[in-house]
């Protein structure tokens, strides 16, 4: 599936398949990690891949907040949820943003649909240019390389209520550096049944080699979270120097 089109179809009933992520503990963490690596005095928040604005609603009353996506679709709904929030269409490579931020967060592996280790690049120095002296950027990866297991049989997933029920299944190969994963959905809601499937292409980065790729782009802080937001996971945190 193309970048375009992907979670444009599912882009409304992405809340309802994510319904069992904690995002208010999430946002709890993420704040003990920013009080303890940023150094610059602002407050000032860069959402990027914010999806449909789930941790912006916890955010949004401790940081002056700005959510970035590049679907529309799911902009559509951080707005719906968050309605004074500003929010911008956009790609994490090469979005250009007038201000400047203490904080960039770039969360729930989004960061790991660049497909190249260049491209990475490319973004980490595009958040390295939006980031104050001091800021600190914390982003999310997937698991890395060398602990992801192909699945077999497919994982299973299923969320209803009283208006909607929805059947997930997918399953994942591992070629090389790359997780390439199969979402099957079957939505039954009040206007009848439909079937669609996504594709994702995932990198699954190393974890020496982003932490080389940081250094060299001049954080004077960089260093993995392995405990992060979610089992495997963890998190990339990356402080400017003040200089």
């Amino acid at each position: 599936m193309t970048k375009s089109k992907m979670y444009t179809t599912i882009a409304k009933y992405y809340d309802s398949q994510y319904s069992w992520k904690k995002y208010d503990e999430e946002a709890k963490y993420l704040d003990l990690v920013i009080n303890k690596f940023k150094k610059s005095n602002g407050f000032e928040m860069l959402d990027v891949a914010c999806g449909t604005g789930s941790h912006i609603k916890y955010f949004k009353g401790k940081y002056k907040v700005t959510g970035l996506d590049y679907n529309q679709e799911m902009l559509n709904i951080a707005k719906e949820k968050n309605p004074n929030i500003n929010f911008i269409n956009g790609d994490m490579i090469n979005f250009k943003i007038k201000n400047k931020f203490d904080i960039i967060v770039c969360l729930f592996s989004s960061i790991s649909y660049l497909n190249s280790y260049s491209k990475l690049e490319k973004c980490i120095k595009n958040f390295v240019n939006h980031l104050k002296p001091g800021g600190v950027v914390i982003f999310e990866p997937f698991i890395e390389s060398n602990l992801f297991k192909s699945v077999k049989p497919a994982n299973f997933m299923i969320y209803e209520d009283s208006e909607l029920k929805i059947a997930r299944v997918n399953d994942s190969i591992k070629i090389k550096d790359k997780a390439f994963l199969k979402f099957h959905y079957l939505i039954s809601n009040l206007n009848g049944v439909e079937y669609f499937s996504e594709e994702h292409e995932i990198m699954l980065f190393e974890k020496l080699k982003v932490i080389e790729i940081m250094k060299k782009l001049g954080f004077e802080k960089s260093t993995f979270d392995k405990v992060g937001l979610m089992p495997g996971r963890g998190l990339y945190i990356g402080r400017k120097s003040l200089n």
